[in-house]
Formats: C-alpha cells, structure tokens, sequence
C-alpha cells in the first residue's frame, strides 16, 4: 500500500515535470522564431538554441499553471533583457546614451530608432492591454528606466575604470540584472486584481530576489565574464561577504514573499521559483552561449 501510494506521488511529480517541460519547449519554440524578425540583435553562437530553451525553462518552472500563451510576456521580456545586455557590451561611448534615450522614447510610444528599440515597442505592444492603465504603464516605464540606467552605470565603470569599492555600492545597480523588469511585465499581463492590489509588496520582493540572483550569476559566471563585464568576484569582494549578503538578500525575499502569498499566490510561487530554480540552473549550465 505504502509503495503504491509513493509510485503514484512519483508519478504526479513526473506527469507536472513533463507538462512544465512541453509548455518550455513550446516557449523555446515561439521565442526563436520571434528572434530571427531581428536578425542584427541575436548572433547565433551567444543566442543559441540553448539560451532560447533556458528562458523557455524558467519561464514555465516559475508559473507551473500556465500555458505558453501566458508566458509570451515573460519570456519576451527575458530575451529583451540579454539583448539589450549584449548591446551595452559592445557599444561605444557615442551609442550609450542614444541606445538609452531610444530604448525610452519607443516605451513611451514613439517610432523606434534602432531594432533594440524594436523590441521595447513589442513588449509594450504586447502588455497594452493591461498597461493602457496609466499607472501600470508608468511602473513598467520607471523599471525600465532603473535597467537602462544600471546597465550605463556598468558600462561606465568597465570602460572609465570608475570601479565600485564596496559590495553595497556595487549592488546599487542590480536593477542591471533585467530580474525586476521582467517580473514587472509578467506580472502587469497576467496578475488578477488581488495580485495588482499587492503590486508594490510584490516588486519588493522581487527586488530581493534580483539582488540574490545577482550575485548568484556572479559567482556562476566569473570565469566568462572577466573580461567583459563587472562581477562581484572580479571586483575583488570576498567570497564569504558575497555569500553571506546572497543568504541575507534571499532570506528577506522570502520573509517578503509569505507576506503576500494570500492575496497572490501564483506571484508569490514565482517569485519563490525564481530563487530556487536559477539556484540549481547555475550548478550546471549559463544561459549564454560560447561567444
């Protein structure tokens, strides 16, 4: 009895696995046909196929009753984050600031003047409906306007050497993490009205959890980014400091998150899935390609 009983928990827990992968791979799927619409932002060795299917992975793993219909947003809004990330590394000191003011200027609805831009325009395409109301609209303006300002600030201490020389100075940007972002317009397409009621609570949380998967992604990818990026590792922070403000960081996410879990529980179970998916995802792999 006993055994028949954990073969069929074993079971459930496969048939959930299985589902969460099929709606992962049909995300996968969808995003790599919405890249190549933009051939110029998406080289293929560091866009490949298994970036695409790692956003498609955590994207269903973190709202487990979704289809991918509902993940468009989400997963979207990810590839927007690592295009825009790469478009930092490479550009110049003439291309920040208008890559910036472009990337803006289309979340505000103007023509986009660059295919980064592009992409902006679409995920605002993509959350009108909800975010035609104005204060949804506004949040999700303000968040992109904190990534693109983190992502300048990083972009001036690797090129002007203007390093950070303190852990918490250098986490003052971890809104160049994209985590927020995407947690914003996920939530803003498909949050109920209780979920929305608690939308402040809930970008708190998820504030915290984009610290700790900051660091997380630092200690995961030191070796890959030395030469290209800012990292907490290269920049000199002890391993014991920087592992010990990741429990802190995770911790207080979590004590937020509880505070919210009766008035949005899918939020809630997300945000809770965001730490700990990418916490076993780096053991193992990187969501980037090999350049």
């Amino acid at each position: 009895m006993i055994a028949t009983a954990v073969s069929k928990a074993e079971l459930d827990e496969a048939v959930r696995t299985g589902r969460s992968c099929a709606v992962a791979v049909s995300c996968a799927r969808a995003l790599t046909e919405h890249a190549r619409s933009y051939p110029r932002l998406f080289p293929p060795a560091l866009f490949d196929t298994g970036l695409f299917t790692s956003i498609g992975l955590v994207s269903a793993f973190g709202s487990p009753h979704a289809g991918a219909d509902e993940l468009i947003v989400v997963s979207r809004a990810a590839l927007l984050v690592f295009a825009l990330d790469h478009h930092f590394d490479l550009a110049e000191a003439g291309q920040v600031h208008d890559l910036v003011e472009t990337c803006l200027a289309a979340a505000d609805g103007a023509p986009p003047g660059n295919a980064a831009a592009e992409l902006v325009t679409d995920l605002r395409t993509q959350l009108a409906s909800r975010a035609s109301l104005t204060h949804l609209h506004t949040l999700w303006r303000e968040q992109l306007h904190r990534f693109l300002q983190a992502q300048l600030h990083s972009w001036g201490w690797r090129t002007e050497g203007r390093l950070p020389g303190t852990l918490p100075a250098y986490m003052a940007i971890a809104d160049g993490c994209g985590s927020a972002l995407v947690n914003l317009s996920h939530w803003i397409a498909t949050a109920d009205s209780a979920a929305l009621a608690v939308l402040e609570h809930l970008q708190q949380a998820g504030a915290e959890v984009q610290n700790y998967l900051r660091l997380l992604n630092d200690l995961a990818t030191a070796t890959r980014e030395a030469d290209r990026d800012i990292n907490a590792l290269a920049l000199g922070f002890p391993l014991e400091q920087i592992t010990h403000a990741m429990d802190a960081h995770a911790a207080r996410a979590l004590e937020l998150i509880c505070a919210v879990d009766d008035q949005a529980p899918r939020e809630a179970l997300y945000l809770r899935r965001q730490l700990a998916f990418n916490t076993g995802f780096y053991q193992g792999a990187d969501y980037w390609g090999t350049a």
